[in-house]
C-alpha cells in the first residue's frame, strides 16, 4: 500500500448519489471523510449535511482497544451505506420523536448508540441516517436516525 499524501478534493454527494461509502468524522478537518466502500480508499471530505441509506455502524475492537491503550484517537468506526438524495437538516433542533442522535464515545461504548426514550441503546444499522453538519453542544452527536425500531437495537 502507497503511505504517500495524497490531496482529495471536496466531495459533493449529489454527484455520487447510491455509491457506496464507508464514512468517518475526521477530527483534524472537522468534516466528514468519504471513502469508497469497494476500495476503502478516501475520496472526498465533506464539510455540509449528508444522506444515507441501508446504513451499518461499524466499531472495529482492535481499534478501540488500540485507542484505550494508547491514549490517542485512530479511525475505527464508520457508518457505511448508499449515498441517498435529498437534503437532510443541518442542524437539529432537538424535540422530534421522529428523528434520535446517535453518537460514539470510544471511552464509554463498545458501540454507536442511538440516544433515546430509555437512555442509551447499541444501534448497528438503519434504513436512513442523516450525517449532520452541525450539533451545538452535544459533542457525541455524530448522526441522526429515524426512531429505530427493536430489531435495529440491541
Amino acid at each position: 500500500m502507497n503511505n504517500e499524501y495524497v490531496q482529495v478534493q471536496s466531495f459533493e454527494p449529489m454527484n455520487h448519489l447510491h455509491r457506496r461509502v464507508r464514512v468517518y468524522y475526521n477530527l483534524t478537518r472537522r468534516c466528514w471523510s468519504v471513502m469508497d466502500a469497494a476500495t476503502r480508499r478516501v475520496v472526498g471530505h465533506w464539510w455540509g449535511a449528508m444522506n444515507l441509506t441501508a446504513c451499518a455502524f461499524v466499531v472495529s475492537q482492535a481499534g478501540r482497544a488500540r485507542v484505550l491503550r494508547e491514549g490517542r484517537k485512530n479511525v475505527h468506526a464508520i457508518i457505511e451505506g448508499s449515498i441517498g438524495d435529498g437534503s437532510p437538516p443541518l442542524t437539529y433542533q432537538g424535540g422530534s420523536a421522529d428523528w434520535w442522535p446517535v453518537g460514539y464515545n470510544p471511552y464509554k461504548n463498545t458501540t454507536f448508540v442511538v440516544k433515546g426514550e430509555r437512555g442509551e441503546d447499541a444501534i448497528l444499522f438503519s434504513p436512513q441516517v442523516k450525517l449532520g453538519a452541525t450539533f451545538g453542544n452535544a459533542r457525541e452527536v455524530l448522526a441522526w436516525v429515524e426512531k429505530p425500531t427493536a430489531r435495529e437495537v440491541l
